[in-house]
């Protein structure tokens, strides 16, 4: 068709394809805005928007408003018995964003179709025509149970065509309002005949043995149902997926439910192919958007991945399970604020007899970081299959830590406030600190070169002393419990260990001070001692997962070994937290270390020198650039000041890109790539060729599996 290339540029202004969006969602709700209004409202676009509106009015209207050219054909125009190519016309079963369907004959085969019709008006516009044309390329490229398959395309009389696989059935979308429309009338659906109801075909027939399972309080038959669709459904994406081909568009309305319980995944219309970007978000604003993943919904022109069907999948079966989307926004800028920021509500505080499985299913496939979700549509299909075998399913509800980290995102003043705290209680320590060594050092030149003035010099010694005492103190209780500055700490500690050690050789001479002094030399050097325990400590929760356990090809003797010792670490930490109002600070403390030690024993006594080995390779990449701030790390790659300056410089930008991101400034992308690049960046800039060789035997080869996040962020930096 030539429209194609006679498309005007104005076409492709974004305020043009909002304002076509905004009036598509008005003609679905049944709310027709008037056109002379709707285009003063949007006057310095109205010449190119009054081009596309006649054709939106035609999918809903019996005929065009502007002329159309001799041989065209209206979709009002095609009543039953008309013939269109290969095809005879039956009767119209459903119309939408992307044109009629009409229930037809295929003339030549004999057999019952669905024709799937796009207007000659909507051809004019170049996204409208695409957009027909990719779900038809889509369809007829992937061949799968649960996918519609497309039998023929074509064009005749100025109108573009394809027919599909004719469905008896109903949509989800349906069925979804059925259960409404029975929750509102108060009765219950299993009493009704006539009300809606959800057909689940079994895994060992495909005959049509169907189970009609009601929206009933408690029904374990309606929550299996709704997850064999869910497999079904997932399968479909999956398929899909495997061919570069995103649906972008999966919502109860494009789910369609056969007499046999048979779930049909179809409308590819906004699919998006690994080869090409050229559209965006979908025109049915309103209906759409309560379905889209928040990187889909941020509508900038970026490639989406599988991980976007995912989140929509969820949100579809979330309104099946709930009979309420996810966010319940009524315009659009709410709805967005709730899709970016809010989290959705537990399935269970709507209905306490969901599953608890099937609502931590369903919450995962919601997370809004695409890296938490699920990393396939397979892996979604396979939790749901051993949700409905009565086996663990393999995703876990949010920690507290999880939750924490959400909140902040939420209340992003909040953290900058403490962030700022911590920077300016560490600044005022480090200041002590500097400000403790420069007095120290005039105190030793007084005493040494002035012995008249030995009071003064005495004087001196012992307000350095005191402060020096005082830092410690300070060091000991104030950070003892924040593992986070655990690297500030031991450094802290090393320098009041050479300040205790120069103060015992100042003062030889005097036995009760020399004693004093190596008393409090040998506390610093066993905290340092039990730093050096608990830094090796955070690899013991390394062990709680399975593929740990695989790369460090434990045996099966070993797995039960080390799933004994994190049992009774549990059982010792859960003791602890209860004692810990009794205790004081001192007997926390050793009680602490004294459970690190004896785990550090048991795990000594399993695993071979080797495999220890690997275990704090494994964590040396868990930390990431974290990694270059450890003191043995430093010593071991033999850093020096203008190294560190330059690590440190590199985490900061890393950190910066991040909070960017948090606050909406930067790419979800972006923001990964930021972070994942760092090390590899620190590796390559600042290191030697011998100090990453080193490097690389620290690390060791890069381990295959997901890593724990390390306990640290940016704003601990």
């Amino acid at each position: 068709m030539k429209a194609l290339g006679d498309q005007r540029p104005e076409l492709e202004d974004p305020r043009v394809v909002e304002a076509l969006d905004e009036y598509l969602a008005a003609l679905e709700a049944e709310q027709k805005p008037d056109r002379q209004a709707f285009l003063a409202r949007h006057a310095d676009i109205a010449g190119a928007l009054a081009h596309c509106l006649e054709g939106m009015d035609a999918l809903y209207l019996s005929s065009f408003a502007r002329p159309r050219p001799e041989n065209s054909a209206a979709v009002a125009d095609w009543q039953p018995g008309t013939v269109l190519g290969d095809f005879r016309i039956v009767r119209e079963i459903g119309r939408g964003g992307m044109g009629v369907v009409f229930e037809a004959e295929q003339i030549s085969l004999g057999r019952c179709i669905a024709l799937k019709v796009l207007p000659f008006a909507l051809t004019l516009d170049s996204r409208q025509l695409q957009r027909f044309k990719n779900e038809a390329r889509a369809a007829a490229q992937l061949h799968h149970q649960h996918i519609v398959p497309v039998y023929y395309v074509g064009s005749e009389r100025g109108t573009h065509f394809y027919a599909m696989q004719y469905i008896d059935g109903q949509s989800l979308a349906e069925f979804i309002h059925g259960l409404r429309q029975t929750a509102v009338r108060g009765e219950s659906p299993g009493s009704n005949r006539s009300g809606p109801q959800l057909r689940a075909g079994t895994t060992t027939t495909r005959q049509a043995d169907t189970l009609a399972t009601s929206y009933s309080a408690g029904s374990p038959e309606f929550y299996s149902a709704v997850a064999r669709l869910g497999v079904q459904a997932a399968e479909a994406l999956d398929h899909a997926h495997g061919f570069g081909v995103v649906h972008r568009d999966i919502k109860p309305a494009n789910l369609m439910v056969d007499v046999h319980g048979h779930l049909w995944v179809m409308d590819f219309g906004l699919a998006q192919f690994q080869t090409d970007m050229g559209l965006t978000q979908s025109g049915d604003l309103l209906g759409t958007l309560r379905y889209m993943s928040p990187e889909q919904a941020g509508g900038r022109r970026v490639l989406l991945d599988h991980r976007t069907d995912v989140y929509s999948l969820g949100a579809t079966l979330y309104e099946l399970l709930t009979l309420r989307p996810p966010f319940g926004g009524t315009d659009r800028q709410t709805l967005l604020h709730q899709i970016f920021y809010d989290e959705p509500r537990p399935l269970r505080s709507f209905r306490k007899s969901v599953p608890v499985e099937l609502e931590t299913i369903v919450l995962k496939c919601l997370e809004k970081d695409v890296d938490r979700r699920y990393a396939t549509a397979r892996e979604l299909a396979d939790d749901l299959r051993r949700f409905l075998a009565h086996e663990p399913i393999r995703a876990r509800r949010a920690t507290p830590a999880q939750r924490l980290r959400k909140w902040a995102r939420r209340h992003p003043s909040f953290v900058w406030a403490a962030v700022l705290l911590c920077l300016l209680t560490v600044a005022g320590s480090l200041l002590s600190v500097e400000l403790l060594r420069r007095e120290h050092a005039n105190t030793v030149i007084a005493y040494q070169n002035e012995r008249q003035r030995a009071r003064e010099a005495e004087e001196r010694f012992l307000l350095a002393r005191e402060e020096l005492d005082g830092m410690f103190k300070l060091c000991e209780e104030e950070l003892a419990d924040k593992p986070h500055v655990d690297g500030i700490r031991r450094r802290l500690l090393e320098s009041f260990l050479v300040y205790y050690q120069r103060l015992i050789d100042q003062r030889r001479d005097d036995p009760a001070a020399t004693a004093e002094l190596a008393a409090s030399r040998a506390r610093v050097r066993q905290i340092l001692d039990d730093l050096a325990l608990l830094q090796g400590a955070w690899q013991h929760g390394l062990l709680k997962e399975e593929a740990i356990h695989d790369d460090l090809a434990l045996n099966p003797r070993q797995r039960e070994q080390v799933q004994e010792i994190t049992d009774s670490m549990a059982r010792r930490w859960k003791e602890f937290v209860q004692d810990l109002s009794r205790l004081s600070h001192e007997k926390r403390r050793e009680r602490f270390v004294s459970m690190i030690r004896v785990t550090e024993t048991d795990i000594g006594k399993v695993l071979t020198p080797v495999q220890r080995q690997r275990l704090r390779q494994i964590d040396l990449q868990r930390k990431g650039e974290k990694a270059f701030e450890e003191p043995d790390v430093v010593t071991a790659l033999t850093l020096t000041a203008g190294q560190r300056e330059q690590v440190r410089i590199l985490r900061e930008k890393a950190c910066s890109d991040k909070r960017r991101h948090s606050e909406g400034e930067a790419s979800e992308s972006s923001a990964a790539d930021s972070g994942a690049s760092i090390v590899s960046q620190i590796v390559a800039d600042v290191l030697t060729k011998e100090q990453r060789q080193r490097w690389r035997e620290l690390s060791g080869e890069p381990f295959k599996g997901p890593l724990p996040c390390p306990k640290a962020d940016c704003s601990q930096h």
